[in-house]
């Protein structure tokens, strides 16, 4: 069952990383009527928080897909998510080349 909140963690972290770095960014956007914080970090703060949001779901999605494992085929559960597997769930939800990739593919490229 601990194998099951490496996906919570994953989801935690993301949504710490928006909260931490991209959310002050747009606070301090609005309160001063306009972005002040350069190109450059406009342009990071946006990467981040697409990165972050690409995460969550796929992190969410993952928690899903464990809980229905869990629930419905209980007797792979365990070989299922194991340790090493749940990493490697976890960072495939991570992955910064994935996300790059998803989000190039299904919102840059549609535009």
């Amino acid at each position: 069952m601990a194998d099951g909140n490496a996906f919570v963690v994953s989801l935690a972290l993301a949504d710490l990383l928006v909260a931490v770095y991209p959310y002050p960014l747009v606070l301090a956007a609005i309160f001063n009527d306009g972005w002040v914080a350069g190109y450059l970090q406009c342009q990071i703060s946006g990467f981040l928080m697409g990165l972050s949001v690409i995460g969550s779901i796929f992190n969410i999605t993952g928690i899903a897909d464990n809980r229905y494992c869990y629930i419905c085929h209980s007797l792979r559960y365990d070989a299922v998510y194991s340790g090493g597997n749940t990493v490697c769930y976890v960072l495939l939800s991570v992955s910064p080349l994935y996300t790059v990739t998803v989000v190039l593919v299904h919102f840059i490229l549609p535009i």
